[in-house]
């Protein structure tokens, strides 16, 4: 770094930081209660969520949750099973597991969730994909066979990876779509770090296994199961487990925001060291979670319909020389905010940046681009 960079800065604006166990606030939707509600998916700011059940056609929200429209250019019935949606970070490409004549696919919308059309994909009952959602994995629970199937171009074309012939509960992928984890009926977890092309089982034991997630950066790795939850923070080299039992797992983008639905709802806002209880929602069958990149949305879904939980979000700014410049970036959050900066703090005259954040699609960051100042420089966020 040039030695003028260390006369730069770096102010974050000061907002309101829910602490006591980082408990969410929870409100039900609008979204009919009566379907069981088996996969969700959400963009990373938490604005585009896709939710399927097993008996209508998926429901989409294009604002985070308050309204709610039926898909009707998709099937009319889902898969209803765990990790039945996916969403791209930006929330353009949305994958879910649907019912087509007589079996379940995989179908993909590129716009919103407004138009659906059937993947190549010759079966799945849980998919995940990248935060491009260029590379998707879907794997299948009921194909002869149980085969895991991977596309490296968006869904258009598939192969069968060279996973084991498995009963396949559940799979997620880290964001660059180079890791994937992936949870087997009664048996072992099973990782990959090559987008599918080899397959290790974990150090774990034998689970009636529900639900994995992970992080960003494939660190952090999740699974419930019928009677606990499996934690590793080394990318799946060792586990810690408790006796929380879940139906579905979900955890923002660095790993440390996790929720487990079952028969309540579990949150920890310390990559799974501790956990709170939430009330609302009420005790049910939390069959899906899922969360924003921040962690600062989850939403999960059960017969008693979709509730989402909503904390104030503090994104911390992070700031960093890149060829003539400097790059602001920040954790996408779910609530809108707006980059300004000040020449001096001893005045209010801080100036909203134009520059348009840029989504890092790898680690779901927002990154600015700034010149780099020849003077202090002062930059901070603040709720748009």
């Amino acid at each position: 770094m040039k030695a003028r960079l260390l006369d730069i800065f770096l102010a974050i604006a000061l907002l309101a930081v829910v602490v006591s166990g980082f408990a969410h606030t929870w409100i039900q939707t609008g979204a009919a209660p009566s379907p069981p509600w088996g996969g969700i998916g959400v963009s990373a700011d938490g604005r585009i969520i896709c939710a399927v059940s097993s008996e209508s056609r998926p429901v989409i929200s294009t604002d985070g949750g308050q309204n709610w429209a039926l898909a009707t250019n998709a099937p009319s019935t889902g898969g209803g099973y765990l990790g039945g949606a996916a969403v791209s970070a930006d929330g353009t490409r949305v994958f879910a597991i649907l019912e087509n004549a007589g079996g379940l696919r995989v179908f993909l919308s590129t716009n919103y969730g407004d138009a659906w059309m059937l993947t190549a994909a010759p079966t799945g009952t849980c998919v995940a994909c990248s935060g491009d959602g260029g590379t998707v994995i879907a794997a299948s629970a009921f194909d002869p066979g149980g085969f895991v199937y991977v596309s490296t171009n968006g869904g258009t074309d598939w192969n069968m990876s060279a996973a084991p012939v498995k009963k396949w509960t559940a799979v997620a992928s880290s964001k660059n779509g180079r890791q994937f984890i992936g949870a087997v009926s009664l048996e072992k977890l099973y990782i990959s770090t090559n987008s599918g092309a080899n397959w290790t089982p974990a150090n774990t034991p034998n689970k009636g296994w529900r639900s994995v997630c992970s992080s960003a950066d494939g660190q952090l790795l999740a699974a419930t199961a019928s009677d606990s939850t499996y934690i590793s923070t080394n990318s799946g080299g060792t586990w810690s487990s408790n006796t929380i039992a879940g139906q579905s797992i979900a955890c923002s983008a660095d790993g440390t925001k996790v929720i487990v639905g079952g028969g309540q709802v579990y949150t920890s806002a310390d990559g799974g060291l501790t956990w709170v209880t939430n009330s609302p929602p009420p005790s049910g069958n939390w069959y899906c979670a899922a969360a924003s990149a921040d962690g600062c949305k989850f939403i999960v879904g059960s017969r008693d319909g979709i509730w989402i939980g909503q904390v104030t979000p503090s994104p911390q700014l992070n700031i960093q020389p890149i060829n003539s410049g400097l790059a602001v970036s920040w954790l996408t959050p779910s609530t809108n905010f707006v980059l300004q900066q000040n020449l001096d703090l001893g005045t209010t005259n801080w100036i909203a940046l134009t520059n348009h954040p840029i989504l890092n699609f790898t680690n779901l960051y927002q990154e600015v681009g700034v010149p780099e100042p020849t003077n202090k420089v002062f930059y901070r966020l603040t709720t748009q």
